[in-house]
């Protein structure tokens, strides 16, 4: 399940959970995958923010160390072709990075992450 921002010019992450339903349809165990909201603005008014290229959010203090599922719907529903290249997913262990042209993830360890590109 996904929250949907009623200003169209806005992206949300995160207030996502995974539902499990049993075979009568009832809701057996609900997951929050994200603890926090995070918006990403990618227009002026009602203009396509054209710099806005990409962006990043945090799973530091996530369970998940990793993109989620939802994550990259998200991203992918919200994406503007040619505009947008790359999301980045940081935690504490790994760094997440959404390649949009691509369709592709690619997952570094923190330490491969840092000794490409540094802190």
């Amino acid at each position: 399940m996904l929250t949907k921002p009623r200003d169209g010019g806005t992206m949300m992450l995160g207030n996502d959970y995974l539902l499990t339903y049993n075979a009568k349809h009832q809701i057996t165990d609900r997951k929050q995958l994200h603890k926090h909201i995070n918006t990403m603005k990618f227009a002026k008014g009602n203009m396509l923010d054209t710099t806005f290229t990409g962006g990043a959010h945090s799973h530091i203090d996530e369970q998940d160390q990793f993109i989620t599922a939802t994550d990259i719907c998200t991203l992918m529903m919200y994406s503007i072709d040619p505009f947008w290249k790359q999301h980045y997913v940081i935690s504490a262990h790994y760094v997440n990075v959404w390649n949009f042209e691509k369709k592709e993830l690619l997952i570094y360890t923190r330490e491969e992450w840092e000794q490409m590109y540094g802190n």
